[in-house]
């Protein structure tokens, strides 16, 4: 993700912290039930961005272009996002745009990082993997 994207999303999402929560990783993800249609509703919109803090896991909806609007779920830190689940689309076709399908407070979302930042996320004491 590009650092300057990814600085502004960090900005926005800040308002859905609690207190001395701290952000460790942001990524955005898409809904839909193939890669193809969570790549379209991208060129517009995600509809979620996945906020993982020093203490939870955040789900987080968002406007039509993006920005945080309310919060879907607060997950506890330890709720596992990976591994991506193999899928006939990331095997057939390469993950469009670093695409990993994982589900996520009971969604399927094409989320826009890659498998090794999942699995990062993913371990405990692991340090967090850059977007």
């Amino acid at each position: 993700m590009n650092e300057r994207i990814q600085q502004i999303l960090i900005k926005q999402a800040k308002p859905f912290l609690s207190r001395g929560e701290e952000i460790r990783y942001i990524f955005q993800a898409a809904r839909g039930e193939n890669p193809w249609v969570a790549a379209w509703s991208t060129i517009v919109r995600f509809p979620r961005l996945i906020v993982v803090t020093d203490s939870a896991i955040l789900v987080l909806s968002t406007t039509w272009f993006g920005k945080p609007n309310a919060v879907v779920a607060r997950l506890d830190r330890s709720t596992r996002l990976g591994p991506p689940a193999p899928n006939p689309w990331t095997i057939v076709f390469p993950p469009l745009w670093g695409r990993q399908l994982i589900r996520v407070n009971n969604e399927r979302l094409w989320a826009k990082a890659s498998r090794d930042n999942i699995l990062a996320i993913d371990s405990p004491g692991a340090g967090i993997a850059e977007s």
